[in-house]
């Protein structure tokens, strides 16, 4: 579906921009018309009841509509939902994003009426106490009007009835970008969580200055931030101008803080405002609103490849590693790491850990990969496994699982590579013993003038496949000692058929 976007805002105060976001960001599809007028979201003061008048004076109450689609209204507002669907406005604003099939109705004093219809349809109704009704087309098309004589307005457009006029088109800024859920092409509408640990984040996730300037109008905002954010906003579209306003950007990057109280959220070292600041950055360098989304997903699998390959985060091209660990953490607290594949969302939960203290990103893959090719040499080097003092036992099981299961051991030498594969298939070194006994007997065996055929304490393929693994691990010349020049080239007869 759309985005749709109420705003608000305390002239001189600073930016206080208060959202109804739906969009494809949480698993709450809108696709399915509603049986019943069903609460979404409810952060006021007042409890919902159908068919009952209610004044809302602060919060946000998003309802899933009877038929479909979806209302919400922001902060004061005076309103009726009614059984159908349809409601009554008689102060204050609501936001109607529309549905396939259906057609939502707002009613308001003087028998005007504004009209959502169709998935692709959004628009924004208010009532002002002198009985003034104006509104804002965001997407589609909405009409406005008596029941008997409507008039159609297209996205971008916003309107004005006085009382008894028709309504009569006041400014029109232009259609806004929407956002494609997870860049599929898909625009089956989805409700992002608000309020919670989520909230904040995913408001400014989702696209809050896609249209910059009119809307930061729109919202009441000071002066010195909407021309700030027109500037931004024509910078940003304009792929000739080769230099971005930073000065436009540091100021409404400084206003983005003003976000995080806005929508009763628990701040987490500040990365609602950081994921804002990636937003403005992203639109900063050209990109769009509707793309957000989608390049941090590819940023993210691309800054993995990158570590994984032996690589460092300041050396990533993409974006910076700040903007990376602000994305990371917004997925991670709306809608966790399941949508990434198994070892992505096990590097994914490590590496976010491992920055929350502040550490720096480049010595992520480090910190692990350091570790077990220290143990490793250590083996190799003839030493007993529990002798090793640099870590526990248990903290090395860990950390060689953790290497496999995110990726990072594609950083190792192959013969790491191959070692820590025999330690996970065995279940630790303890295999290098039992190949060190096997293979003596069948030495000892060879050495009385037997011959191979002869021996049945274990299987020609089975020894071959010790001595494969000794040597891909680099322990044939540590397990076997003064035997390993012959097992070589005992190996390597049989490698080649004999």
């Amino acid at each position: 579906m759309s985005i749709t976007i109420a705003y608000i805002s305390a002239p001189k105060t600073g930016l206080r921009i208060v959202s109804t976001l739906l969009v494809g960001a949480s698993g709450l599809a809108l696709a399915t018309p509603s049986l019943a007028n069903d609460v979404l979201f409810n952060q006021s003061e007042a409890a919902f009841e159908e068919g009952k008048r209610m004044t809302q004076s602060a919060g946000l109450l998003q309802v899933s509509l009877t038929g479909g689609g979806v209302a919400s209204f922001v902060d004061g507002a005076d309103f009726t939902i009614n059984r159908d669907g349809s409601i009554d406005l008689y102060g204050g604003a609501v936001t109607v994003a529309g549905a396939e099939g259906s057609e939502i109705v707002v009613r308001m004093p003087e028998g005007l009426e504004g009209r959502v219809a169709g998935r692709g349809s959004s628009g924004n109704f208010s009532v002002a106490e002198n009985g003034e009704a104006r509104g804002h087309a965001l997407t589609g098309a909405i009409r406005v009007g008596p029941a008997s004589n409507l008039r159609q307005f297209s996205a971008g457009e916003m309107w004005r009835a006085r009382s008894g006029d028709r309504p009569r088109l006041v400014v029109s800024i232009g259609a806004q970008t929407q956002p494609v859920g997870n860049g599929g092409g898909s625009t089956a509408g989805q409700v992002a969580a608000l309020g919670g640990e989520a909230g904040p984040v995913g408001a400014a996730l989702n696209g809050i200055p896609v249209t910059l300037g009119d809307a930061l109008a729109a919202a009441g905002a000071s002066s010195d931030i909407i021309a700030a954010g027109r500037r931004v906003e024509l910078a940003a579209a304009n792929p000739a101008i080769e230099t971005f306003p930073s000065g436009d950007l540091a100021l409404l990057i400084a206003a983005s803080g003003g976000l995080q109280s806005s929508f009763g959220g628990t701040p987490f070292d500040g990365a609602q405002a950081d994921v804002i600041r990636s937003y403005l950055g992203f639109l900063a360098r050209g990109g769009s609103g509707a793309d957000f989304l989608t390049s941090y997903s590819g940023f993210v699998l691309s800054y993995f490849d990158l570590l994984r390959a032996g690589g460092v985060p300041s050396g990533f091209a993409g974006t910076s590693t700040a903007d990376i660990d602000a994305y990371l953490s917004f997925v991670q607290r709306t809608r966790g790491f399941d949508d990434l594949a198994a070892r992505d969302r096990v590097l994914a939960q490590a590496y976010l850990a491992f920055v929350a203290n502040g550490a720096n990103p480049d010595g992520f893959a480090g910190s692990f990969t350091d570790l077990t090719e220290a143990f490793f040499a250590f083996v190799r080097g003839g030493n007993a496994p529990a002798d090793f003092t640099a870590a526990s036992q248990d903290t090395l099981r860990r950390s060689i699982a953790f290497l496999a299961e995110s990726g990072l051991s594609q950083r190792l030498a192959a013969t790491d590579q191959a070692l820590l594969a025999a330690y996970l298939q065995n279940g630790g070194l303890a295999f290098a013993s039992q190949y060190q006994s096997a293979l003596g007997d069948y030495f000892t065996f060879l050495a009385s003038g037997r011959l191979p055929s002869a021996y049945g304490a274990v299987d020609e393929a089975t020894l071959q496949t010790y001595l494969q693994t000794l040597t891909d691990a680099g322990l044939l010349q540590t397990v076997l000692g003064e035997r390993a020049a012959f097992f070589a080239d005992y190996l390597a007869y049989l490698r080649g058929g004999g």
